[in-house]
């Protein structure tokens, strides 16, 4: 077992121990060792301890470099710059479980986005990836959060994913350390729940690089300090003469006594004769539920007898260690044999491997002119990808859109049109501003685009572009779509802003757009007009408190209020609604 303990000589300080049970896990657990097991006080003690084993049987503890013990103020006492870096640590131990195996690694560290820390590590493996989760924010207000990180190999490098679970998610409030099953699925995680604090569970699953909250148990719990009902220890065990009336009465006839699941009449009432209506449903009652108990016990027959035949397969099958692409990036693929143990059956990442590459460096998706260099004689056939917006990743929505436009494509292309597929993607002005705003509010101690100034802001949006950018195209890449990438368009590249520029003055020279005092939907945290497409429609049938962006407290919505204005020189009033 792994602890954390304060030291003797400097309180404020922490280090971790271990303790061994000899008497099974319940303990009891002693420390026999003189002295801290890791102790880096220099850099601010160590806490949080968290034991993992990996697919290997390797052994693991994952602890929190407590940097903020040592700093300088504010929130959780580390906000007020310099701020004191709180790397995560991964450090290998033996078998036993406590002897140290090298030098611990750092896996991340706090940034600018993760407040005065990051703590609380828990580590796993789900499906190919090693994850782990922390949290990061001041545990002691709204803002704390559970975030993830994710690895092809435990020593990193860890590519961080943004929070899991912030205030807000499933009703929860500064939710905070995550522990996970050790390479399962299952995690456990606490929250505020009304004066105290409260345990959640759920089930977690990983698409790709993001984690899913697939089901959670947040009502499973009582607040701390609420009673739970008396507790009194095990029952007393039931005398002799109270078992043998028990093992009497089961016996006897149900009429009279409780027998479960039925009514036991009136033992002394007189028997009453069916039917033959009733007779004949009985009948046909009884001899489907032979017909059932016969199929059943053919079914276990039959499973019995394949039972061997099962096992016998499944023993003779391993897993295959991760497939190795021989073919160098961008020549054509060389295939292998399809008795190879990779093809024997249809693995994707197998088949698809080294093609994509191949055929973007040959140019085979760029367009086929005729010889004089215009447009074949058969014509043109022409998509320009209604381009996703880097507000985010993309979804299976993309992927359909994709696979559709690029069977057109191809279908084009084999009957020898001329023809062209074109990659980018759509700056999504109003909405990635949001995204952004939003990320920074959360993740940055309620920090507002005010707060930084529009260069450092426009800064922050272009580095946000750039990350999902990249992270669009390689899905498009992966998803095989025959694009012509020397022609990806971003809509704010120069040419197509300048596009939009002489389009909107020619519209305006032709009396088509114009200005005027108009109603319009107007948002007050981006201060800027809305279209009737990016604006959610709710009805209120009276009072109601909503979350407006940029304010702390709820604003009440559904209220038609009535003023008086009063007349000049009169008693009168105009009284507005």
């Amino acid at each position: 077992m792994y602890y954390t303990a304060a030291l003797k000589s400097k309180t404020n300080l922490h280090c971790l121990g271990w303790a061994k049970s000899t008497g099974g896990v319940e303990g009891p657990y002693v420390d026999n060792s003189n002295q801290p097991w890791i102790c880096p006080t220099n850099i601010g003690g160590a806490i949080d301890p968290s034991g993992y084993v990996d697919p290997q049987n390797r052994r693991w503890v994952v602890y929190k470099v407590d940097g903020n013990a040592i700093g300088h103020g504010g929130e959780c006492g580390n906000t007020i710059p310099p701020i004191v870096p709180t790397p995560i640590m991964l450090q290998q131990v033996g078998q036993d479980g406590h002897t140290l195996i090298g030098s611990p690694q750092q896996l991340i560290t706090n940034g600018a986005l993760d407040g005065p820390y990051v703590e609380a590590p828990s580590l796993t493996k789900m499906g190919n990836k090693f994850v782990l989760f922390f949290s990061s924010q001041c545990f002691a207000t709204p803002k704390y959060d559970v975030s993830y990180a994710t690895a092809d190999n435990i020593k990193g490098p860890y590519t961080r994913h943004g929070p899991l679970f912030v205030t807000g998610s499933y009703g929860m409030t500064a939710p905070g350390g995550l522990d996970i099953a050790v390479n399962g699925n299952r995690a456990v995680w606490h929250g505020n729940y009304g004066s105290g604090r409260a345990m959640y569970t759920g089930t977690l699953k990983l698409n790709g690089n993001q984690i899913v909250a697939m089901a959670l148990n947040a009502a499973s719990h009582n607040a701390a300090g609420e009673k739970t009902g008396p507790v009194s220890g095990q029952p007393p065990q039931p005398s002799e003469e109270t078992k043998s009336a028990i093992l009497d009465s089961s016996n006897q006839d149900p009429k009279g006594v409780n027998a479960p699941g039925q009514d036991g009449g009136d033992k002394n009432g007189e028997k009453k004769e069916k039917s033959e209506r009733e007779l004949a449903k009985e009948k046909a009652k009884a001899e489907k539920a032979a017909k059932l108990a016969a199929k059943q016990e053919k079914q276990k027959a039959q499973q019995a007898a394949s039972a061997p035949k099962q096992k016998e397969k499944k023993k003779g099958q391993e897993k295959l260690p991760p497939y190795k692409e021989a073919t160098p990036k961008g020549e054509k693929k060389i295939l292998q044999p399809l008795d190879d143990e990779y093809h024997k059956a249809y693995i994707p990442s197998v088949v698809e491997s080294a093609w994509y590459d191949w055929w973007e460096k040959e140019g085979f998706h760029h367009p086929e002119f005729a010889e004089d260099g215009n447009v074949k004689k058969a014509g043109s056939f022409v998509i320009p990808i209604p381009p996703p917006n880097v507000t985010g990743a993309l979804h299976i929505g993309h992927a359909l859109a994709t696979s559709l436009q690029d069977a057109l494509i191809r279908w084009n292309r084999m009957k020898g049109l001329t023809v062209l597929y074109v990659p980018g993607c759509d700056h999504a002005g109003i909405s990635t501003q949001s995204v952004v705003e939003n990320m920074l509010y959360n993740r940055r101690n309620g920090l507002t685009r005010h707060d930084l100034g529009r260069e450092k802001f426009v800064n922050t949006v272009w580095e946000w572009k750039e990350e999902y950018h990249v992270k669009i195209n390689k899905v498009l890449r992966r998803l095989g779509g025959s694009m012509d990438w020397s022609r990806e368009a971003f809509t704010m590249d120069e040419n197509l802003s300048a596009a939009v520029r002489q389009t909107f003055v020619q519209l305006h020279d032709e009396g088509l757009i114009y200005r005027a005092n108009r109603l319009v939907n107007w948002c007050t945290r981006l201060t800027t007009a809305l279209s009737n497409l990016e604006v959610d429609q709710k009805e209120l049938e009276g009072s109601t408190k909503l979350d407006v962006p940029g304010y702390d407290k709820k604003i009440e919505f559904g209220c038609i209020w009535n003023f008086k204005y009063p007349i000049d020189g009169t008693e009168e009033t105009i009284e507005v609604a």
